[in-house]
């Protein structure tokens, strides 16, 4: 990187990004809140991210004001020397996690809500099962996330502040493909919420706080029911 007109740009990433010089760049989400309460999103992201084995952090409220995202990840690893370590000695306890039909031990209330909502519904995301046409595959209908169960519910990200004319093209070619009859249109909090109906469908926009994704999901069932 040079001056004059050169610059980087950055597509779908988060994180850290250290030159050879030691310069460091942290690239943030692309929403509305302050350093602190981004960095703390970015945590919380990692929390739930189901392919990453060392997502539980001993420590809850990691201090996001104090330390930048480097100083984080490498709070994150030393966590995880830690467990290993503490893993390596003798103890009389031993964890277990199990789906029971009864309550037994301590209760992981988050973790129950999204496992079983998921003992009504198939949860698929980015699918390409459909395409827009019959006779050739080159136009695939990709929603972010599909639930199959009772009948096909389609929820679509748009991180936009008002959806576009070809946004509400997209939902009607998802409805009329995967015959879904209810279609949301995930987009940020700020957005006008409302619902767009058809004869056999419907699409509304639905506004998700990030910040507050308990309170979110909690009106998002409240909707889909």
């Amino acid at each position: 990187m040079g001056l004059g007109w050169n610059f980087i740009q950055a597509k779908n990433f988060v994180g850290v990004i250290r030159l050879p010089s030691g310069f460091q760049l942290e690239i943030l989400p692309k929403i509305d809140g302050d350093e602190s309460k981004l960095r703390g999103l970015v945590v919380e992201m990692l929390r739930t991210l189901k392919d990453f084995s060392h997502k539980k952090f001993r420590d809850a409220a990691i201090d996001t004001a104090r330390f930048n995202l480097y100083e984080i990840f490498i709070r994150i690893y030393l966590e995880m020397v830690f467990d290993l370590i503490k893993r390596g000695l003798r103890s009389s306890y031993v964890t277990r996690e199990e789906n029971l039909n009864v309550f037994k031990g301590k209760l992981l209330v988050n973790r129950h809500v999204r496992k079983n909502f998921s003992d009504r519904f198939t949860v698929k995301t980015q699918v390409k099962e459909k395409f827009l046409f019959d006779t050739t595959n080159d136009y695939a209908l990709k929603p972010d996330i599909l639930l199959t169960g009772d009948e096909p519910i389609v929820l679509d990200t748009k991180w936009k502040f008002a959806p576009t004319e070809a946004d509400m093209y997209q939902m009607f070619a998802y409805a009329k493909r995967y015959g879904a009859k209810k279609i949301f249109l995930l987009c940020p909090p700020t957005i006008d919420e409302k619902i767009y109906r058809a004869e056999d469908f419907s699409v509304a926009i639905f506004g998700v706080d990030l910040f507050d994704m308990n309170a979110a999901m909690s009106r998002l069932l409240n909707k889909l029911f």
